[in-house]
């Protein structure tokens, strides 16, 4: 006689699972709507950043804060589903409990943001075009939010070979309306002057004979 195979029960009742019973009873905007714009979170990305995304677009599907706490997992991937049903029946009784828990979980994935002192180091080298120096600095100071515009000039000037400063880069606005119009360097404006001083030196020795 064969022997017999347990029978899996599969349970509904809205005790079971980390959300308290008034958030099970919310209802949620359509489903398909949400999949076209939220990716599942598969804890190797920044998980703050996850949050952030995810409440941008339940938000613009004015759903509730009760909403926001029962579809957080549809958007969370294997990994991060079997930590979601590790939480303890009747454990989160509010968004902040859900996303202060799922913060401490995946910390470790977090994306630290550098401050402008990581644009200190950052140098052209000695055969690299201007243009690649600015593109790679630029690509770094992305990554800072709120970079004083005085911190990030500093740094650029900073980071520029000495004859690349002179010849091909005026980082101070010239004061002389005439060379401001000509958008030249600030070497191009040392040469300027010296060609004027020469022609009014001219000028006057023709004027003297």
């Amino acid at each position: 006689m064969a022997p017999k195979i347990p029978r899996i029960e599969v349970v509904s009742s809205l005790d079971v699972g980390p959300f308290a019973k008034h958030i099970m009873a919310t209802c949620l905007p359509p489903k398909s709507e949400l999949r076209t714009t939220l990716t599942p979170y598969d804890d190797t990305g920044d998980p703050a950043l996850h949050l952030t995304v995810f409440q941008t677009v339940m938000y613009y599907h004015r759903a509730t804060n009760f909403a926001l706490r029962r579809a957080f997992p549809i958007f969370l991937g294997k990994a991060t589903l079997l930590w979601f049903s590790s939480l303890l029946s009747g454990s989160i009784n509010s968004f902040d409990d859900l996303s202060q828990a799922f913060l401490r979980r995946f910390t470790t994935s977090r994306v630290y943001h550098k401050t402008g002192a990581a644009l200190h180091y950052i140098r052209q080298g000695q055969l690299e075009p201007l243009r690649e120096y600015l593109n790679k600095y630029h690509a770094k100071a992305s990554d800072i939010p709120s970079l004083d515009p005085q911190i990030e000039l500093f740094c650029i000037q900073h980071g520029l070979k000495p004859e690349t400063f002179a010849d091909q880069i005026a980082l101070v606005e010239p004061k002389d309306d005439r060379f401001h119009k000509d958008g030249r360097s600030k070497r191009g404006k040392e040469d300027w002057l010296e060609k004027s001083q020469s022609r009014d030196q001219r000028q006057k020795a023709q004027k003297g004979r």
